[in-house]
């Protein structure tokens, strides 16, 4: 209810039976929530503020609460600043009129405790036609003096039927009842008393008053117009807007597959660099042209230089093959040839193996971390371009300068048209698409995997391997499971997420194939190292020749002064020593100096087989080690790109769960809950009607894509899905106390990992999540609207109603709105009397006639409006009344009322003035007093 009605305490003062049955039909219609917020006070039992009245209220749930509490605790509980008081006159008989002497203590008791009040009173006279009149009419001096005229009709353009006291029945007491809801306006959902604004006639004179009442429930309207409005199964075409004052509408593209798959090659075109690594090409140095003047000079100078360092070189060769053999004598020695432990000396894993595999791991780690960061404006963009895909608005897609823009399958500059896919499932399927929640138990235990999401090519091929594995474990179902999965993966291998994850899995597939290359390279070149490396065969002949020279002359000589060293008295020298001691020194010199110069021709020899092997191998290392180092940087470079690519995986299929998610409902799960439709069974005037709109017009379809065209606008996934994203990290945030960057998640690591991405995919399995309807926004901002102009748009879904009739839904006849019958009509003219006739008494006074509307409180499609009606000044003499009559009303029709607060019929139709006790306001079954169900 709104503030400005609640800001006003209305309070009813009456007497006698017929008001006691007004008060109890009242509080029949306080019980289903249709009326609410008043105070009757019962005129023979109030004697000061202390005294006991019939509180009756509906609270902010809907629950009705009818209690006795005293006045001066329910006025200063009640926080109200305005007072309606409403004198309910009855004129049949001097039990049921109230004068100021009745009034006293009531008056005397608001004067004191409610004296900062704003006050209006109102003196509400009730009569039949033909009523009897005991003394002068209850007039009261001001106060708004007023007549119920006793008279019913559908609306103010209808013929009227009229009370007449000598048939009253139930439908008398229903007519007061709803007459003074509508004049006080105690209906549910009126902010103001339409009587509120009149003013008092003048004089002694009064004003006859009628008032009509319409309540339309909306709701089956609104659940419809919801479903129509924010439906997404199909995806909406959204509305595009090139330049001011142009609109037109996207198209969808005819070709979804081919529509995704260039979308994900653009996708790889921008990111392409960024997800695998560029490996390098050999740089070999050219080969020089040199004259044959400039090549001896080269050769010679390095000749030079590899002549005068020998012995040096010998030495530490001889020593390194030295250190060599005894090593390889050790290992086989000790461990065996065939021993697994590690090699003694280059290479060998020693006490820091530990160390050195926690140093790869923590590496390993951080270079995972950093690939997570480096792709993390890639998911970005595929985020992104799923978006676009879908409302065609521009976005961060890549790189470049143009980074800001549209998918080129979406516009490009050659064609004015705007294309968008069909469906959400056509650029990132939701979970509902995911395979193996049907599955049978015993195949889930087999398999081991969970569901596979269309997107998952990795894991699909897995999932494949294991139904294979167990094709021969003679169960049917593994069987029939792997023809509906092959199925299942034709018909979802053709959207824009696939195309995605297919490229990364090729992608994974041909760094693992190169990494194989790469390896077998590297061990081709280092075998091709080694055998370039050896010595060529002339200088191993001339380095053997120069060796046995050399020895041979130490040996000889060796030998010669051994000889002569050793020889004994008495004893003889070998002829060959003898010759060689005879010989002159001057030849001994020339025969050790040819020996010399032979050792020294062939260490020149090798020298020149060395020289020749350091210029090849020097070429070689232009080439072969050039190719060998290039070999293993793309190696390395290739197992980060496998790296890069693994993580990158896991990202992709975190992103694809959350997009695909919030895709498959942007509005989360929208909510059905409503109010039961207050469609009376029950008989009531003709001046009150309870209809219910039907959802299935022409017009809410109408209205439905007026809407849609307003709600999905270019760009219109920006808010939902950013607002889906906020509401899990808060969730997650709640339930594990440690917050998601929002901004950053997309740059950490994904799916089944401790990164923000993957926590927050993993959230959006939380059926809290889930169950969210983020629809409640958008939904107001439409009811807000029709609500500012129900001329054009609500009055139109509004038209096809269903009443009841003998206990049936049946269609409503057609009510025109009652606003356009202000000042049509005139009152009954059966209470008029020929100077009644001639004073125009049953004519309207357009200044005083009011009409008011307001939506339902539980639908906003809905729509109440009163209707008041009001006559010229009208005196005693104008209205026909007759003398008492002695017998009066019938004895069964007293029998029937109400004497005290706590009374109950017995012996009677209870359906006179109580319903049988009403319960709830979403009672749609209930009754109000009367005989026919309306």
């Amino acid at each position: 209810m709104a503030d400005s009605f609640d800001k006003t305490l209305t309070i009813f003062l009456g007497r006698g039976l017929l008001s006691q049955g007004i008060r109890q039909t009242i509080e029949d219609f306080t019980a289903t929530g249709l009326i609410r917020n008043l105070v009757w006070v019962d005129a023979d039992a109030f004697e000061n503020s202390a005294s006991l009245v019939t509180e009756l209220r509906v609270d902010d749930h809907g629950q009705p609460h009818i209690e006795r509490r005293p006045f001066n605790e329910l006025v200063s509980r009640s926080g109200v600043q305005k007072m309606n008081l409403g004198v309910i006159n009855v004129v049949d008989s001097a039990a049921g009129t109230l004068g100021f002497a009745e009034l006293s203590p009531l008056v005397r008791t608001i004067d004191s405790v409610c004296s900062n009040f704003e006050i209006h009173r109102t003196n509400l006279m009730i009569t039949a036609v033909n009523a009897p009149l005991v003394g002068q009419l209850p007039i009261l001096s001001g106060y708004l003096n007023l007549m119920l005229a006793p008279e019913d009709s559908p609306g103010p353009d209808a013929s009227t039927v009229a009370y007449h006291y000598d048939d009253l029945d139930h439908s008398f007491v229903l007519h007061c009842s709803a007459g003074i809801a509508s004049l006080f306006g105690l209906w549910e959902g009126s902010t103001s008393a339409p009587i509120a604004d009149l003013e008092p006639a003048k004089g002694g004179s009064f004003r006859l008053v009628r008032a009509f009442y319409r309540h339309i429930d909306g709701q089956a309207v609104q659940a419809r117009l919801k479903d129509l409005i924010l439906a997404t199964a199909d995806n909406p075409l959204p509305k595009i807007k090139e330049q001011p004052g142009t609109e037109f509408t996207a198209q969808y593209t005819e070709n979804p597959e081919d529509f995704a798959h260039k979308a994900a090659a653009e996708l790889f075109g921008e990111f392409d660099k960024t997800l695998v690594a560029e490996t390098k090409n050999t740089l070999v140095k050219k080969t020089r042209n040199l004259t044959s003047g400039q090549a001896l000079k080269e050769f010679a100078g390095a000749w030079w230089k590899n002549l005068i360092p020998t012995p040096g070189r010998a030495w530490r060769d001889l020593r390194a093959e030295t250190t060599t053999l005894a090593e390889d004598a050790i290992q086989a020695g000790v461990y065996g040839t065939s021993s697994t432990a590690a090699h003694i000396g280059h290479g060998g894993v020693g006490a820091d193996y530990g160390r050195e595999n926690r140093s790869t791991q923590a590496n390993q780690v951080e270079l995972e971390l950093k690939a997570a960061s480096d792709l993390g404006s890639m998911w970005a963009a595929y985020a992104n371009m799923s978006l676009s895909l879908l409302d065609a608005d521009a976005r961060f897609m890549g790189l470049g300068k143009d980074a800001i823009r549209r998918p080129a399958v979406v516009k490009t500059n050659a064609s004015e048209r705007v294309i968008v896919a069909r469906k959400a499932s056509d650029v990132i399927p939701g979970p509902s698409e995911n395979y193996g929640s049907t599955l049978p138990v015993e195949i889930k235990v087999r398999v081991d995997d969970g569901e596979v999401a269309p997107y998952d090519v990795l894991g699909q091929e897995k999932f494949e391997e294991k139904l294979a594995r167990h094709s021969d474990s003679g169960q049917r179902s593994i069987g029939a499971a792997i023809g509906e999965f092959k199925q299942w993966k034709e018909e979802n291998s053709k959207s824009f997420a696939y195309f995605v994850s297919q490229g990364l899995r090729d992608r994974l597939q041909h760094q693992n194939m190169q990494a194989r290359q790469l390896e077998s390279t590297i061990a081709q070149l280092e075998l091709r190292t080694k055998r370039g490396s050896q010595s060529s065969k002339m200088a191993s002949i001339f380095r053997w020749l120069g060796y046995v020279v050399f020895w041979s002359a130490i040996f000889f000589a060796g030998v010669w002064w051994f000889k002569n060293a050793n020889l004994e008295p008495g004893g003889t020298l070998d002829t060959w020593v003898l010759h060689l001691n005879s010989v002159s020194t001057t030849k001994k010199w020339t025969l050790f100096g040819v020996w010399f110069a032979l050792w020294l021709l062939c260490l020149i020899f090798q020298n020149i087989g060395l020289t020749r092997d350091d210029l090849r191998r020097q070429a070689f290392r232009d080439t072969t080690m050039q190719e060998l180092k290039t070999a293993r940087e793309n190696l390395e470079l290739v197992k980060k790109s496998i790296v890069r690519l693994n993580v990158g995986y896991q990202q992709f299929l975190a992103v694809s769960k959350i997009m695909g998610t919030l895709l498959a409902q942007p509005f989360g799960r929208i909510s059905k809950e409503s109010e039961a439709p207050l469609i009376l069974e029950n008989s009531v005037p003709d001046s009150v009607v309870f209809a219910e709109a039907t959802p299935d017009s022409a017009a809410v379809e109408q209205l439905a894509r007026r809407f849609r065209r307003d709600v999905f606008e270019q760009g219109w996934l920006d808010e939902h899905i950013n607002a889906g994203i906020e509401s899990a990290a808060k969730l997650l945030a709640d339930r594990s106390g440690s917050p998601v960057n929002t901004k950053t998640y997309l740059a950490s690591t994904g799916q089944n990992t401790f990164g923000d991405l993957g926590r927050l995919a993993a959230s959006f399995d939380d059926e809290a999540f889930l169950a969210q309807d983020r629809s409640l926004f958008t939904w107001k901002n439409i009811t807000r609207e029709l609500v500012n102009d129900s001329e054009n748009q609500r009055s139109g879904v509004l038209d096809s109603l269903t009443i009841y009739r003998a206990g049936k839904q049946v269609p409503a006849p057609t009510y025109s709105s009652l606003k356009e019958h202000l000042t049509t009509g005139s009152f009954n003219g059966e209470i008029a009397t020929p100077l009644g006739r001639v004073h125009d008494i049953l004519d309207l006074d357009p200044s005083l006639c009011k009409y008011e509307s307001h939506i339902n409180a539980f639908d906003s499609i809905g729509l109440s409006e009163v209707l008041l009606q009001v006559s010229g000044p009208v005196n005693k003499e104008d209205i026909a009344f007759r003398l008492p009559d002695p017998t009066g009303p019938s004895q069964e029709l007293i029998a029937g009322m109400p004497v005290d607060e706590n009374f109950q019929t017995s012996g009677v139709d209870p359906n006179r003035f109580n319903n049988g006790g009403f319960t709830a306001r979403n009672n749609k079954n209930s009754q109000l007093p009367g005989m026919g169900e309306f």
